[in-house]
């Protein structure tokens, strides 16, 4: 258990070790950091305010300057002494450092209240992309085989859940059984919501319904939706379980997007709109008739063309169905998850400049 425990840490050591020479390499090409480059180079347990104090010396010690971009100011940190800086010095605005430790000496530091407040909003964001994604059929359907496997003992409850693992490993009692058991009625729970899910999504993508009738049958499986989400809310999912749910949809969209191309391409190619290209995708007799002689292309070359667009408006049609969604609510979705990611990356910057300023001002 001591030696998986040291590999892990090692592992650990080694990809900060990466990260670290990456960001030092940018800033010897530019001979400066911005703030935001540090925020996005460094993973959040690197933020805490010792390794922040640790980097930023040997930022110095390599002669990397960091700005603020904000201010638009050079903001070199430098370890400065009080016995060889006297008061009377700050008064000088010849020198950026000084210029920079006068004004930094100034911000009111991060109070506890502030540390909460900014807590508080990189949580919110986080619960937006979750939010957002619990709105597609592949994160309910992902969220389930978590549970499956947990209850198979394929996976460990800490492997998942955030809030688990740093309790584990602050070495604080936690009884990984009766939490898995908690976290399986959940997911017993959100399994009896999907399938009612399920029922109205097939009627929406089998039946045709009228407008009122879709709209109507859209508010139940939102509502169904949210649930789910109130249900998920208090268990904090590792950032991995996250970020593979938001790459398969992404992959989703990627390959909505290439055989929309293919089509657009051909209309192009064609002269026509895409609406009028599919209109007539509907039998070969017609698209054949339809498309003539146009750009030169034989009969048989029409019916090829007809038989390979026809092919993949098959298979989008398919895909649509598989997943009981269509490419633009996938991609309005994306957007949310976005906006999600931007408020708690956006929260993560504050807290960092905040770190920075506190280890300024020591």
């Amino acid at each position: 258990m001591a030696k998986k425990a040291a590999t892990k840490e090692e592992k650990k050591k080694e990809l900060s070790k990466k990260i670290l020479e990456k960001l030092i390499s940018k800033g010897k090409q530019k001979g400066f950091l911005t703030y935001d480059e540090i925020n996005k180079a460094l993973p959040e347990d690197m933020l805490s305010l010792e390794q922040i104090d640790e980097t930023l010396i040997m930022l110095n010690d390599l002669d990397i300057e960091i700005i603020d971009e904000k201010k638009n100011k050079l903001t070199r940190v430098k370890k400065v002494k009080t016995s060889t800086v006297p008061p009377s010095d700050f008064g000088s605005v010849t020198d950026p450092v000084k210029m920079y430790l006068r004004e930094m000496g100034l911000v009111t530091l991060l109070s506890r209240e502030g540390e909460v407040v900014i807590a508080k909003e990189i949580e919110a964001g986080e619960q937006e992309v979750l939010k957002a994604l619990i709105d597609t059929t592949v994160a309910v359907e992902y969220i389930l085989e978590i549970g499956n496997q947990i209850e198979n003992g394929e996976l460990r409850l800490k492997q998942v859940l955030r809030d688990i693992r740093d309790m584990d490993e602050s070495g604080a009692y936690i009884d990984e059984t009766i939490q898995a058991e908690k976290f399986l009625q959940i997911v017993k729970a959100i399994q009896s919501i999907d399938d009612e899910n399920k029922a109205y999504r097939e009627k929406l993508f089998s039946a045709d319904p009228a407008p009122d009738e879709q709209r109507r049958i859209r508010r139940c499986i939102a509502r169904r939706n949210n649930k789910i989400f109130a249900l998920l809310k208090e268990w904090r999912f590792e950032n991995d379980v996250m970020d593979q749910i938001e790459k398969i949809v992404r992959r989703h969209i990627e390959w909505f997007d290439a055989m929309n191309k293919i089509i657009l391409m051909c209309s192009d190619t064609l002269n026509v709109s895409v609406a009028e290209l599919r209109d007539h995708l509907t039998a070969k007799t017609k698209f054949v008739k339809w498309l003539g002689s146009r750009n030169g292309l034989t009969k048989d070359e029409r019916k090829l063309l007809f038989s390979e667009l026809k092919n993949i408006e098959n298979q989008i049609a398919e895909r649509e169905y598989i997943l009981k969604t269509k490419n633009r609510s996938l991609k309005r979705i994306i957007s949310n998850v976005d906006e999600g990611h931007m408020r708690a990356k956006l929260a993560k910057s504050e807290l960092t400049k905040a770190n920075l300023r506190l280890v300024v001002s020591i």
